[in-house]
């Protein structure tokens, strides 16, 4: 019987996080008008955080990951060169980003030293505007609701609690 909704083991996401896959992935993030772009931080405060990972994708099904930090023994990307790479196409307002409360990315992104320029939707505030009576506007409930996607709650890689860890502490793949 086929699933009853989407998951993420049916797509196709890319772990980026060499310098091989950095070059191959900024070729094809090149060519886009239009991405949605999303920060993986160690903390919930924005400017308290630091910048574990970003996401990116522009096609239905498809997804890459750029790993900044990662669990000990990881390969991840240098920070500093990998963002610096990333910040014209970021700051550029001719290409447009969509985002799921967006805010926090652009204070994340601005900690960095980036200005993200080029918003055009904040997936949240759409949600809102669709829905005001909605109860719940966190991205793991919109997805299934509207999307009939089941993502893999972020609760469920990082725990809660004590025994809750911080995003860059959670293994790359399951990212």
């Amino acid at each position: 019987a086929p699933p009853e909704h989407e998951t993420s083991e049916g797509p196709d996401y890319t772990l980026v996080n060499t310098p091989e896959k950095f070059d191959e992935f900024m070729a094809e993030l090149s060519k886009q008008k239009r991405f949605a772009f999303d920060t993986e931080t160690d903390a919930l405060g924005a400017i308290s955080s630091g910048c574990v990972g970003l996401s990116f994708s522009w096609q239905k099904g498809t997804g890459y990951y750029i790993a900044l930090c990662g669990p000990s023994g990881s390969t991840v990307l240098d920070t500093h060169p990998t963002l610096a790479k990333l910040k014209p196409i970021l700051e550029d307002p001719a290409i447009e980003k969509v985002g799921h409360n967006i805010k926090y990315d652009v204070q994340v992104m601005r900690q960095k030293g980036i200005e993200l320029r080029g918003l055009v939707m904040d997936t949240m505030v759409a949600a809102f505007l669709l829905d005001p009576t909605r109860n719940v506007y966190g991205i793991d409930a919109l997805a299934l609701h509207l999307l009939n996607f089941k993502k893999i709650p972020t609760i469920d890689m990082i725990g809660k609690g004590k025994v809750q860890i911080s995003m860059d502490k959670v293994d790359l793949d399951r990212i």
